[in-house]
């Protein structure tokens, strides 16, 4: 890598080998070897600016990230662990849009990327985060799992995202995906999250993503006093008019120990059955805890819990 304040430079060369050893399959070890090739290049610029009495800092951060994979037959190999990943901004510079090692995407595209921020040039704390980026295709895309057809699109989503830090209590996020090939929103979602007190926390969310989902997620952790804190959430499918998942509980703790007790109700499998659950868990600090385990399940469901 070349590195500079000012910018970088990224290139990567990269072999891929894929081999498999099956049983009663007519070709019982099929393979895949596949080169990867990408650069990845950046600029950074900046200047002061002062808003609303606050000394602040600009930044304008435009990225190219060109990745060159040729195409290979992949239709015989199996499909055991691998899934197309969820298009984002993230996506935009990964080398492959499939995860696990079934599948690996050829490519010979380009993605064109723009950030701009707002730090604080006192304290250096992000104040404000815009990105917006697209790839462009300079070949059909080949390799997709069964039954999916190749694509001949000249471009993906236009992806953007707004991250703004209100406040050191308030932030607001907002992501769209534009589709220009169908000329329509294929993703909106839009999170407010609020801070209160050393370990209070409150969010409100809606997500939208195109013949897949439309859903409404509220979640908190509430401090009721020094020691006992309420946690909750509500995850409801407006596509479907129904509950998706509903938790609420209680959990104690001091230097020594925690308790929690949660209720929960939630979907269980993709036939739509509902299940009812109780977590009861005394955490024993340092030395381990008794019951099932919720703390883990609680930072993946309350945005934001400690």
């Amino acid at each position: 890598p070349f590195e500079r304040a000012w910018g970088y430079l990224r290139p990567e060369l990269a072999w891929r080998e894929t081999r498999y050893s099956l049983d009663g399959a007519r070709d019982d070890s099929p393979s895949r070897g596949q080169s990867i090739a990408s650069l990845d290049a950046g600029l950074y610029f900046d200047r002061p600016l002062t808003l609303f009495g606050s000394a602040l800092r600009q930044t304008l951060e435009p990225r190219i990230y060109y990745l060159k994979v040729p195409n290979r037959e992949q239709s015989d190999l199996p499909v055991f662990d691998t899934q197309e990943l969820t298009f984002s901004f993230a996506q935009l510079f990964r080398p492959n849009r499939f995860t696990g090692a079934d599948r690996q995407m050829d490519a010979d595209q380009a993605t064109l990327a723009l950030t701009t921020r707002l730090v604080d040039d006192g304290a250096g704390n992000e104040l404000a985060r815009l990105s917006v980026g697209q790839v462009r295709y300079f070949d059909d895309q080949q390799v997709q799992l069964p039954g999916v057809p190749p694509t001949d699109f000249n471009g993906s989503d236009y992806a953007a995202e707004l991250d703004l830090g209100l406040s050191e209590r308030w932030r607001f996020v907002f992501s769209q995906h534009y589709d220009p090939n169908r000329d329509r929103t294929d993703l909106s979602a839009v999170r407010v999250q609020h801070r209160f007190g050393e370990r209070g926390v409150a969010n409100l969310s809606y997500r939208f993503r195109r013949d897949l989902l439309e859903q409404v997620d509220a979640s908190t952790a509430f401090p009721l006093n020094d020691r006992l804190r309420l946690v909750a959430r509500w995850n409801y499918s407006l596509l479907d008019e129904r509950t998706l998942e509903a938790l609420a509980g209680l959990e104690w703790g001091d230097c020594c120990y925690s308790l929690r007790v949660l209720g929960r109700h939630y979907v269980r499998n993709v036939q739509g059955d509902t299940a009812n659950a109780l977590f009861v868990e005394l955490e024993l600090k340092g030395l381990g805890s008794l019951g099932r385990r919720s703390e883990d399940f609680l930072r993946q469901a309350i945005l934001g819990y400690r």
